[in-house]
This record gives C-alpha cells, structure tokens and sequence, in this order.
C-alpha cells in the first residue's frame, strides 16, 4: 500500500460551483489516531502562555473556534478549519538542514495559525512569526524521533498560500489557480515572500552563490533531494486532480 500525506486547494473562480475547495490526508500509522478536536472561542487574560508540544509561547488575548484533526499525542492539528473560514494542512518537507532536536512542530504551527488567523495571510504571518522566533523541531512521531520541516497550504474562501520552510527560514507563494504540496519542495524561484537573510543563510553553508546570476531558488538551494522521488507522483496527482463538491469543506462568507 502506497502511503500519501499531501494537501491541495482550488480557488473558487477555478472551481465548477464556485466554492474553494480544501481536502488534506495523513499517512500517520493506525496506532496514530487522528480524533477531531473542537477548540471553543476564548479570551485569554494578560501574560497567560500556552504549552505546545515542546515549546510554550505567549498566548494571544483571543482564539478563534478550530475543528483540527489531531494525532491523540500531540496538542497540534495535521489540517483543520476555524470559524472564519480558514484552512490549514502541513506536510513534512526534507531539506539540507538538520531538523532542531527541539522547537514547535509543523503542527503547533498549524494550529496556532487557526487559533489566531482570521484570515489566510493572517494564519501565514502568524506561522511564519512563530517559525522566526521559536523555530522548528522535536519529533513528530510517537515512540520513535523523527524530525522534518514543514510546508503548509494556508487558505480562505478568496485567497491562498504555498508556505515552505527549513528551520527558521521560509519562502511562501501566493496561489494563482490551484496548488498542492507533498513531502517536497514545489517553490523555486517563484516566491513571492520570504525570510530576511535566507539568501545569505544558504550561501554561508555553500548550498547557494550570490553570484548565480538569478533570482533566489528555494527549492534549488534548500531541498535535501534524496526522498523526492517518493513523492513526486503524489504531487503530480494532486496538481491536476479532478475535485469535486465532496471536497468541499469552505463555504462562502
């Protein structure tokens, strides 16, 4: 049996009912159960902190209502939805960087971009914030170490993102059309944001030249190549999936 862990959006003018659609799958093992969790709307007093699954952040004052799909262990989501219409799934992404032994795992990440994200660039900036500040890491496996960066898709009915990272460095891609990510890089030279100094990040550990005459290529510079292989024919596949209204999980405002 083929394992699958990938995340695809289409943006409503592309879409035959014109509704975004949002459909996300985990390859976690069986003894990984994935119970929905609700988190309620609530206010948080001044000062008052969170405990993710290894790092504790301050909390914010206010934190929309999440329904996340959420491994029974971890107190983070692999994709989930909020009351303001915002999607998130994370995939696991290999680069050249060694994983952090500790720092907030891919999903921390996506849970705390739907707890304080009322929008899909709001979500992003809340991830890519945290990313830069904490950083990533920890194992994300139960009963075993195993350590990954983290590509996300963020979305809301009108707008979405391709959101890669290694470490505390990121580059995030605004979606035209349509997007999917797997365990792999899909950015390039095509980012339309990115972290401060994460040029000279890679340059420093030889993996990019300043000199190279073109324009800063994510995926050319960071990508650990070896696993890519595994996941190409999924990401080919979610690329020109045919969807239907079944995947539809955002609604109109």
């Amino acid at each position: 049996m083929m394992q699958s862990c990938d995340t695809l959006v289409v943006l409503a003018p592309h879409t035959r009912d014109g509704h975004t659609l949002f459909a996300k799958n985990s390859d976690r093992p069986a003894t990984e159960c994935q119970p929905l969790c609700w988190s309620p709307q609530a206010t948080h007093p001044p000062g008052s902190r969170v405990r993710c699954q290894y790092v504790e952040v301050p909390q914010a004052p206010e934190t929309l209502a999440v329904l996340g799909s959420r491994p029974w262990w971890l107190w983070g989501f692999e994709h989930g939805l909020n009351e303001r219409g915002v999607a998130i799934g994370n995939e696991a992404l290999h680069t050249r960087e060694e994983p952090a032994e500790t720092g907030l795992l891919g999903m921390d990440l996506v849970r705390l971009g739907l707890e304080r994200g009322r929008t899909a660039a709001e979500a992003k900036r809340v991830i890519t914030d945290h990313l830069e500040r904490y950083g990533q890491g920890g194992s994300a496996a139960h009963g075993s170490t195993r350590r990954y960066h983290n590509s996300f898709i963020v979305a809301d009915p009108g707008e979405a993102w391709v959101l890669e990272t290694s470490g505390r460095h990121w580059v995030a891609r605004r979606v035209r059309d349509r997007a999917a990510i797997s365990n792999l890089a899909t950015i390039a030279e095509d980012w339309d944001e990115c972290s401060a100094g994460i040029e000279a990040h890679a340059a420093e550990r030889g993996w990019w030249r300043h000199d190279a005459g073109r324009r800063f290529d994510f995926r050319a510079a960071f990508e650990n190549p070896e696993p890519r292989y595994r996941a190409e024919a999924r990401y080919e596949a979610g690329r020109y999936a045919e969807v239907d209204d079944s995947c539809r999980v955002l609604a109109e405002r």
